[in-house]
């Protein structure tokens, strides 16, 4: 800490918003509402600020924000080896385990050693929206946080994996869809293969894109 301060009210107004946000909760593993105490995630600009303003155990009150809502321009989306996609791992625990009660020795499995986890974060560094493609030109394991769903990130990370594949020179891009998710994948390009079915107690359509 470079310079102990007494701990003074949050200023009211946009520059501070990063500070006032239900955040993520990782402790606890999910988000903390208004008035909640325990750990929150800032950006670096934003962590120093708050050394700078409040003394070594002092408590961080998060209060109503009124930003505007969240936009998938906003979102940046990057590529990551597994040791460093630990971000993706807590969202899909996040969607898959808490969510749909997917059991966490199913959604983890040893293809996500050699997999490219693709990672998308909003303005204030919170994952958002996370995707892996497997060696085998699968795509997989996409999830993308609650209140961020119909504000265009899964189409934003979708158009992603599909640049990252072509760039490793797959020719096609396959997945196994959740079946009530078919017509989002349908207008993203990908196509019905062969018969529905059951996978982890949640019924799934298998689906493929071909590269021109």
């Amino acid at each position: 800490m470079r310079h102990p301060a007494v701990l003074q009210p949050l200023r009211r107004g946009r520059h501070h918003a990063p500070l006032r946000l239900p955040a993520r909760h990782p402790c606890a593993g999910r988000a903390g509402p208004a008035g909640s105490r325990g750990c929150i995630r800032l950006a670096d600009a934003d962590l120093l600020e708050l050394f700078d303003r409040v003394e070594a155990g002092c408590e961080v009150v998060i209060v109503e924000d009124a930003a505007a809502p969240p936009s998938s321009d906003e979102l940046a989306i990057r590529r990551l080896p597994a040791r460093l996609a630990r971000d993706a791992f807590a969202l899909r625990a996040e969607v898959f385990q808490r969510e749909l009660g997917v059991p966490a020795e199913f959604e983890r499995d040893a293809a996500d050693a050699d997999a490219h986890h693709l990672v998308g974060w909003d303005r204030w560094g919170r994952p958002v929206a996370a995707a892996r493609l497997l060696p085998a030109g699968t795509l997989g394991r996409v999830a993308v946080r609650s209140d961020w769903r119909g504000r265009g990130a899964g189409a934003k990370l979708v158009a992603a994996c599909l640049a990252e594949a072509r760039a490793l020179g797959w020719h096609e891009l396959r997945l196994a869809a959740e079946a009530n998710a078919v017509g989002f994948w349908r207008k993203q390009g990908f196509q019905p293969e062969g018969e529905p079915f059951v996978e982890a107690g949640i019924a799934h359509q298998r689906m493929a894109k071909r590269f021109s």
